[in-house]
Formats: structure tokens, C-alpha cells, sequence
């Protein structure tokens, strides 16, 4: 399956990294375009994409709901999904747009298993993490534990760095040790999206081993030369 994650910013998304290097892990292949309509359309019409996939927080909500309605207009047949935290609190959003698919919380193993069945025509419909819009109908999945961090692939750091010289420029990559945060400031999302999980896992706040941080950092000094990294984590205290 081809696989394209559109954005509006011109900043490299983690959690596009993290899906990409899933997809790309099973098999698949993976693309992103950034910009206005003007921009990403003909990369659209070049990459012909199976699905169409938008990370969105609420400020990029308006960039998601425009431009999948464009896409539909086009005549593009890819399905669109749509994941991120925006999606993870707002589910019901499916409702209102053109999006094909929804995704709360992690992504990873419910975007590859997506990819899978749209490739081996299987029914897609009961994928854990996702809300799917078939037949007039929102079919609600339940949501699936937590990844054990230790246990997930290294991030897809070539999607950006070979789309534009402009991410080779940067001067630095990100890295998260870990995830979640044990705190309960009432301005963040933190604690709703512990609530999210919840039900089916209370291990929400873990920290990977020093170990993998240390390998990551330095597969980014040997095969990327970086020079800075940035620590993404809500805090990097222990959670004990």
C-alpha cells in the first residue's frame, strides 16, 4: 500500500516517524507532502496515494476538514484516515467531514493492520483503535492496550529528511524517553488521555530503558551526524 501524510507545517511531526516506520517495517510505502492545496495536489497526483493520512491537532483541524474535502471533490479514491490527539478527544469530527477512518490513541499497530486488509481486500472495519465510516454507518472499535516502548521500532527519520533538504538543515532531531507524564496540570491533555486509556491499560506513564535512548541517540550522531537532540518528553523524572 502507498501511504501519504499530509500536513500543513513545515516541522517534523514525531508521531508521522513513528507511523511511517511502521508502515515501511510491514512493507508498505510511505510519503509525505506539506503546504496549501496548491502544493500538495500534484504531489497527490504524482505519489497516487491507497490512503491519505492526517496527523492533527486542534490548530490543523481546519487544514484536515478543507483539504479532505478537496481530495473527494478530485476524484482521489484513497482512503482518508485521521489520527493525533485532536481526533483521540473529538472522534465525533468523523461525522462532520470526508474522512474514511479515525484513529484513537497509538496508531501504529491499527494504521498497519488498516494497510494490510485494504491490501489483501479483507473487511477493515473492526481494527482495534478505530472508528470506520462504511455504509452510512460510524462503526465505534474499542480501544487496544499500550506498545511496550522498549518493544517499538526506531523512527522513520528519512520520510522528511528525503523530502526536503530543508529537514537536513535543522540542526536537530527529537527523541522521546518515554511516555506520558504523572502529573495533573488542568492545561494540558496529559491526564484525559490517561483517562482514555484507562479502561483497557493503567501503565500509562513509562519511561524507556537508557539502553534503547542511548542506541537511538547514537544511530542519530553515526548515520545522520546530528549534532543537537531534543528530549519531546512532558518530563524525563522517574515515574515511580
Amino acid at each position: 500500500m502507498r501511504v501519504i501524510f499530509l500536513q500543513e507545517i513545515w516541522f517534523p511531526l514525531q508521531q508521522v516517524m513513528v507511523l511511517s516506520g511502521a508502515l515501511k517495517k510491514a512493507g508498505h510505502k510511505t510519503a509525505v507532502a506539506i503546504g496549501n492545496w496548491k502544493k500538495i495536489f500534484p504531489e497527490l497526483r504524482n505519489f497516487q496515494p491507497d490512503i491519505i493520512a492526517f496527523p492533527v491537532i486542534t490548530p490543523y483541524r481546519k487544514f484536515m476538514m478543507e483539504t479532505s474535502a478537496k481530495i473527494k471533490k478530485s476524484g482521489f479514491k484513497s482512503l482518508i484516515i485521521v489520527g493525533g490527539y485532536d481526533a483521540s478527544f473529538f472522534p465525533q469530527i468523523i461525522e462532520k467531514t470526508d474522512i474514511d477512518a479515525l484513529c484513537i490513541g497509538e496508531g501504529e499497530e491499527a494504521l498497519v493492520e488498516f494497510a494490510n486488509a485494504l491490501e489483501s481486500e479483507k473487511d477493515y472495519s473492526n481494527i482495534k483503535n478505530l472508528w470506520i465510516k462504511k455504509n452510512n454507518r460510524i462503526i465505534k472499535n474499542p480501544i487496544r492496550p499500550f506498545i511496550d516502548l522498549n518493544k517499538k521500532d526506531f523512527e522513520d527519520r528519512d520520510i522528511y529528511r528525503n523530502y526536503s533538504s530543508y529537514f537536513k538543515d535543522l540542526g536537530f532531531e527529537q527523541i522521546m524517553a518515554g511516555r506520558g507524564c504523572p502529573y495533573q496540570c488542568s492545561y494540558c491533555f496529559n491526564h484525559q488521555y490517561r483517562n482514555l486509556y484507562l479502561p483497557v491499560d493503567k501503565n500509562y506513564c513509562e519511561l524507556k530503558s537508557p539502553d534503547k535512548v542511548i542506541e537511538e541517540c547514537l544511530i542519530l550522531k553515526t548515520k545522520y551526524k546530528v549534532k543537537n537532540i531534543f528530549f519531546n518528553d512532558s518530563t524525563l523524572v522517574s515515574y515511580q
